[in-house]
């Protein structure tokens, strides 16, 4: 079963420096951050945690997808994806990779991972669009 998760941002309170814990106490968000330069560029950067108690299946994928929401309007950012073993070695024989993945992580069992996550918007006249 394929489980996809959503993480909220909200572009109008300040984020806090305080890590926030996700899906059954099984993945972490640190260091989350959004700031915006001079030019119009909204910089998202954040790091998933993926705890040593995480359940995931040899030939299960989880989806992380990050998203911004102001003003009532709300825009996907580009999805972590995380696979099992079994998963993995399927996928990657048959050539197939998700299309708005940020990045793709093999799940390697009991042990915790950090995936580095970073990316770039550039907002013009109330539109948001990937850089």
């Amino acid at each position: 079963m394929k489980k996809i998760l959503y993480i909220l941002f909200c572009l109008l309170p300040v984020l806090g420096g305080k890590a926030q814990t996700i899906y059954k106490d099984q993945i972490r968000i640190e260091n989350e951050s959004a700031t915006r330069s001079d030019d119009n560029r909204l910089t998202v950067s954040m790091d998933f945690v993926l705890q040593p108690n995480l359940k995931m299946g040899s030939n299960n994928a989880t989806t992380l997808t990050p998203f911004l929401e102001a003003n009532g309007h709300t825009k996907e950012l580009p999805s972590v994806v995380i696979y099992g073993r079994k998963r993995q070695l399927i996928n990657q024989r048959n050539h197939q990779t998700p299309e708005s993945a940020y990045t793709i992580v093999r799940r390697k069992g009991k042990m915790e991972q950090t995936v580095n996550y970073l990316v770039q918007i550039l907002m013009r006249d109330g539109c948001v669009r990937l850089i």
